[in-house]
């Protein structure tokens, strides 16, 4: 073979290719590239974008592992380690997945079995990472450049926000010049950490429905504070006068950690609510210096903090890694209130189920009562108006859908199908009306299911389809994983 300065050539027996200079030959025994089992392979013309070759050892030009499919680019080279050379595109890739995927019924009015076969179960909880505790969106970022004129980057550098979803960036809910996610509201969910955007919406509500004159500040202005000084946030307040406020709400970020400041006006006290039992003086110095700052800006005195106090509240601890910022925000909310903070660590998960109500309606005083009932008429709701609900029963009735109280309900122990009917779980409806509206409802989607019977196994609509309704339908309405759904419905119809 003979070659031009700078390319590199490979030859086997009996062929003798030439190249030209920037031109990128492979001979082999005269067999084409070789690709394995369901692998597509496409070769490029063989002339590099650099004009230097590269050549697999083995001679041979193979692409990826099985089940993935690259195409090349005319004119672009290929590299190859260990023999393999694989081809590179400048900018179109394909990717094959190793199975196929579902796709959901379509909308029918009768769900035949064929289509129920191929029905899949919707997204389930994957134990993904929690997203990030502080999150900046681009209207929190509008919002601080407004109260600092400075960006975001010159605030929290290191900062980075990943792609999301448009499935996870779906609004949700708006107010309060904030607009929250359904990745946001993931973060409620759980174990997962709070992130910034639920932390100001739920400091906004608080604000918002406080019985005394409350001021919340949001979750950026102690990370200026502390970075930049009193000056940096001095016009975060142009229209609130500070000090004719009741109680004024700080929360603080630390790193991996939120815990909150109450500045209360009236007894001059600014008490620090840390539930892992930290203190952070540095912190309370700021904030008394920025008050000092802030009367003499608006009130043109000197403002005597000789009377005011610091404190460390005692206040009950958090027994994991994750409630953090869910007792930040009760702290907050109980000093709104002015109320003795008496709960706990065993709290969190229904604190959790509430911020999440509270949120989704912008409506933190409720009755609880009026929650639940609101609770269950949703479920009942869903359940009979949507169409992926019923295709879900459907699908469970066939058996193209597992379910292992469907599979108790058939099985030939006699054990097994006593103990599902003892378990109770469609009494989680507990309003009697919407109880029986479902009852009759399920019975006749059991009929239309069975065509061979004119009446309904009510022992079936009871141990299965009732409870397994329940559950899809509690999942859906709160937009939680159905393990999620399946703690609540193991509580019955306890508030």
């Amino acid at each position: 073979p003979v070659a031009s300065p700078g390319v590199s050539t490979t030859a086997s027996t009996g062929v003798s290719p030439v190249a030209s200079p920037g031109v990128s030959t492979t001979a082999s025994t005269g067999v084409s590239p070789v690709a394995s089992p369901g692998v597509s392979t496409t070769a490029s013309t063989g002339v590099s974008s650099t004009g230097v070759s590269t050549t697999a050892s083995t001679g041979v030009s193979t692409t990826a592992s099985t089940g993935v499919s690259t195409t090349a680019s005319t004119g672009v080279s290929t590299t190859a380690s260990t023999g393999v050379s694989t081809t590179a595109s400048t900018g179109v890739s394909t990717t094959a997945s190793t199975g196929a995927q579902g796709a959901s019924l379509p909308k029918d009015d009768e769900v035949s079995i064929d289509k129920a076969q191929h029905y899949l179960l919707g997204p389930v909880a994957t134990g993904r990472t929690p997203p990030m505790m502080r999150r900046p969106t681009e209207n929190v970022q509008t919002q601080v450049q407004s109260h600092s004129g400075g960006t975001m980057e010159e605030m929290l550098p290191n900062t980075a926000q990943a792609p999301v979803s448009s499935q996870e960036s779906e609004i949700v809910v708006e107010g309060f010049d904030l607009k929250i996610s359904q990745e946001d509201m993931e973060t409620i969910d759980g174990l997962n950490w709070l992130n910034d955007q639920i932390i100001n919406f739920y400091m906004k509500l608080i604000q918002e429905e406080a019985k005394l004159q409350v001021h919340a500040f949001d979750t950026f202005f102690y990370t200026k504070l502390m970075k930049d000084g009193p000056s940096s946030v001095s016009g975060w307040t142009r229209r609130v006068d500070l000090f004719a406020m009741d109680i004024i709400l700080v929360p603080v970020h630390l790193e991996v950690h939120w815990c909150m400041m109450v500045v209360d006006i009236r007894s001059k006290k600014i008490s620090y609510y840390d539930s892992m039992g930290g203190e952070n003086n540095k912190g309370i110095n700021a904030l008394r210096t920025y008050l000092q700052t802030e009367h003499m800006n608006k009130k043109g005195s000197t403002l005597d903090l000789s009377e005011w106090r610091a404190i460390y509240e005692n206040i009950p601890q958090q027994g994991n890694q994750s409630d953090c910022g869910v007792f930040a925000c009760k702290f907050a909310e109980y000093a709104s209130r002015d109320i003795e903070i008496d709960f706990k660590q065993e709290d969190m998960e229904d604190f959790r189920r509430q911020m999440t109500w509270a949120i989704r309606h912008k409506n933190i005083r409720v009755d609880i009562l009026d929650v639940r009932r609101s609770l269950e008429k949703g479920i009942v709701k869903y359940i009979k108006t949507e169409q992926d609900a019923q295709e879900h029963l459907v699908g469970i009735y066939h058996g193209a859908i597992p379910s292992k109280r469907h599979q108790d309900f058939h099985n030939s122990d006699k054990e097994v199908r006593a103990k599902l009917q003892l378990r109770g779980e469609g009494a989680f409806i507990s309003d009697e009306n919407l109880g029986i509206e479902l009852m009759l409802w399920l019975g006749k989607l059991y009929e239309s299911c069975n065509k061979k019977r004119n009446f309904a196994d009510t022992n079936y609509v009871a141990c299965v389809l009732m409870p397994e309704a329940i559950l899809y339908g509690l999942q859906k309405v709160q937009g939680i994983s159905m393990e999620a759904a399946q703690k609540l419905m193991d509580k019955g119809s306890e508030l």
